[in-house]
């Protein structure tokens, strides 16, 4: 019978403390999400559903809006809630992420074929998530305000199970079948259609899955790894194209006035290393603590045989400088589009690179904690640092304490949208056509109704409830529900 060693005692009651707090920090960032209602572009998005079906809608938006072909039938599915859609939708996606990050993680996990059980996954999982949410530029337009969910958010989350797929199919030795390689295909065509940023982030990480599997895949897999790789590759590559060609990109960029390529990749490169450099500066103990929190949870790990001691190949060490330089790249390849179209990323553009920055910093901190087991430390070093990461599990709980503020502020806007909202029907029943409602003020750099009725949101708002003019004030308050 096996006994468990004191030291893995401890390790295990200190991760499963950890595990507790994530996620008590991770319900409020959910919780939140629930009192999301519509605001500024989320009424034009509705507004093009009103008198067409979602692949009309898709098709206008396609031709003469937006590059991107895939919103519009998200939106369609998150209004079948109605208002409460745009909650449902950043709801969903926030599931969808931690389950596909804990999907891959395994999936990772069986491919190295490392010692792992599912609760390592569960942690992992929600320090990054964690950290990534808590950190971000801006979190209410990254994972709540609707237009940022479907482009930026969402894309990443559904991708994880496209990455974990390739991988489980990645460990047979016979080719992919022609069914697998379509699904592949068009998930990832559609998922493209999403957001050109996104794309890029994606079609970056298969080139380099791609190259990586060409040159060091030796085994009975390769030719399959290659061939599921390539195939959602094009796919993805597909659905850039298709976006670049839409006429409706002379709304955002005039061809006349285009960059070149240099400048693009001149820009991409200056502006990956200004994100880099900022968010380094302004995040500086989140960053410090992820990758903390990472070395010591591989270190204690490993003292305590939780993981298998293996000794690290010949110049291992190097990862710690090549990581970096390849995440550098793919955040250059996503800010690619931003380079092209406008200026500097947007809050929510820089959020899959802010992603990618906080797994690099894992990635790091878990990497230097395998090569510091390798070395003889003195006995109290251990428990050392594991009263350092019981210190450290506490964490979590104060971001709780922070975030609590926002969920409050979300579920009070929530009450007064809703106030307003049913006011709107409730004038709109009797046949008003002009409506004037109490103004609501706008909300992490996102614009509410406007004092004038012809503001291109008042607009697709009047659209959105069959009216001819709608226009807030501040002169009167909208009863409350």
């Amino acid at each position: 019978m096996n006994q468990t060693s004191p030291t893995e005692k401890t390790f295990r009651l200190i991760r499963n403390l950890l595990i507790i707090t994530a996620a008590i920090a991770l319900t409020v960032f959910l919780v939140t999400a629930i009192f999301v209602r519509p605001l500024g572009d989320d009424y034009c998005i509705s507004a093009r559903l009103v008198n067409s079906n979602p692949l009309e809608a898709a098709l206008y938006k396609y031709l003469n809006v937006s590059n991107r072909f895939s919103n519009q039938l998200v939106a369609a599915f998150s209004d079948i809630f109605g208002a409460r859609g745009v909650a449902v939708l950043s709801v969903l996606t926030i599931l969808l992420w931690c389950s596909g990050l804990l999907l891959l993680l395994r999936e990772i996990a069986k491919s190295l074929n490392l010692r792992w059980d599912k609760w390592n996954g569960v942690l992992i999982m929600e320090l990054i998530t964690l950290f990534s949410f808590y950190t971000a530029p801006n979190l209410y337009q990254s994972i709540y305000w609707r237009p940022g969910v479907m482009t930026y958010f969402l894309p990443l989350a559904l991708f994880l199970f496209i990455f974990a797929a390739i991988l489980r199919g990645a460990r047979n030795d016979n080719i992919a079948s022609y069914k697998t390689l379509i699904i592949l295909f068009v998930s990832a065509f559609f998922i493209g259609g999403l957001s050109e940023t996104a794309g890029m982030f994606h079609i970056s990480l298969l080139g380099l899955g791609w190259l990586g599997a060409y040159i060091w895949n030796k085994g009975t897999s390769r030719r399959t790894t290659l061939t599921l790789l390539a195939t959602t590759l094009v796919g993805s590559i597909a659905a850039l194209v298709a976006m670049f060609l839409t006429p409706a990109n002379s709304l955002r960029v005039d061809a006349t006035d285009a960059p070149g390529p240099w400048t693009v990749l001149e820009r991409a490169f200056t502006y990956a290393y200004q994100f880099l450099t900022s968010s380094a500066a302004t995040y500086r103990l989140p960053f410090a603590l992820i990758f903390g929190l990472a070395l010591i949870l591989v270190f204690l790990g490993i003292q305590s045989a939780h993981f298998t001691r293996t000794a690290p190949a010949p110049r291992t060490w190097l990862g710690l400088i090549i990581i970096p330089m390849l995440v550098y790249l793919v955040i250059v390849a996503t800010f690619a589009p931003s380079a092209y179209g406008q200026s500097f990323p947007l809050e929510r553009v820089r959020f899959p690179a802010h992603i990618l920055m906080i797994v690099m910093l894992a990635l790091e901190g878990g990497l230097s904690g395998w090569l510091l087991a390798q070395i003889n430390f003195p006995r109290w070093s251990v428990a050392a640092t594991a009263i350092v990461f019981a210190l450290l599990a506490i964490y979590p709980l104060w971001v709780a304490f922070n975030t609590w503020p926002t969920t409050l502020e979300m579920a009070g806007r929530a009450r007064a949208w809703e106030g307003r909202n049913t006011f709107i029907l409730q004038q709109t029943a009797a046949g008003e056509k002009n409506i004037i409602v109490g103004q609501l003020p706008g909300y992490a750099n996102v614009k509410d109704l406007d004092q004038s009725a012809e503001h291109w949101i008042n607009r697709c708002a009047a659209y959105y409830y069959g009216v001819d003019k709608i226009r807030a004030t501040t002169k009167k308050k909208t009863p409350s529900p």
